[in-house]
């Protein structure tokens, strides 16, 4: 029985239900045109299972899995309740390397969405952490067609075409089925995540000085005994 049910076995959906954002505890925003609940503030969206495709939920099933202890937001249950990581892209200006969003050349950025899947009423919940980073337009129905739809195409529409090493590496593969696209856009991730943490941990080993126009210096940092190894030779403190 869904939260709203409880006592007055309304159908789900109508104006008196009500369920509440499963991060900030925000009441969810009911958009009737498109047919989902939504949180203002996180951004985060709950379908229903009507909403909900066969094939949307295999694919949300099968995909990797993180630990938890959370509970569904539109049933309360939290002994069905999954919640899966699915990896997205989207185009979005130069950035640098914060938490898991990773930049790439034309700015294309790679980041992942938490998804909530409950077994027992069918309703799932999308974090709003991408929608909120992208700024991306897509409401509703359209946003689970954007996070699940096969092949590259579907994250290009609406977006600028900015020609990347990524889109033409998706021209020569052909239309990719959606778990040969998460499969590549992981590898991609987490190998440029990987080269991020490599670029730190060399630039620890180098000279620490920077100059009055915010250069660093790319000399190594001192070996010798007598000096401050947080310095190379040259820019010992005085």
């Amino acid at each position: 029985m869904h939260q709203s049910q409880e006592g007055n076995q309304k159908l789900q959906h109508l104006d008196d239900d009500v369920y509440y954002c499963p991060h900030d505890g925000n009441k969810l925003l009911y958009d009737v045109k498109r047919d989902y609940h939504r949180c203002k503030k996180c951004r985060g969206s709950l379908f229903s299972g009507k909403m909900i495709s066969s094939d949307y939920a295999r694919k949300i099933s099968q995909s990797s899995q993180v630990q938890h202890e959370e509970k569904c937001c539109s049933c309360l249950e939290g002994d069905g309740l999954s919640i899966h990581v699915i990896e997205a892209t989207y185009i979005g200006g130069n950035r640098s390397l914060f938490g898991d969003i990773i930049s790439l050349a034309a700015g294309r950025i790679h980041t992942v969405v938490r998804v909530w899947l409950c077994n027992n009423c069918g309703s799932v919940w999308v974090e709003g952490t991408l929608l909120q980073k992208a700024r991306i337009s897509f409401r509703g129905a359209e946003y689970l067609e954007w996070l699940f739809s096969d092949g590259f195409n579907v994250n290009l529409n609406s977006l600028d075409p900015i020609l990347d090493d990524l889109v033409a590496s998706a021209v020569s593969d052909g239309n990719l089925n959606w778990f040969e696209q998460q499969e590549k856009w992981r590898d991609i991730r987490l190998g440029k995540a990987e080269k991020g943490r490599e670029k730190a941990e060399s630039r620890l080993k180098l000279c620490n000085h920077v100059d009055d126009s915010g250069k660093e210096c790319n000399i190594s940092i001192s070996q010798r005994s007598n000096h401050d190894r947080d310095f190379c030779w040259k820019h010992q403190p005085k």
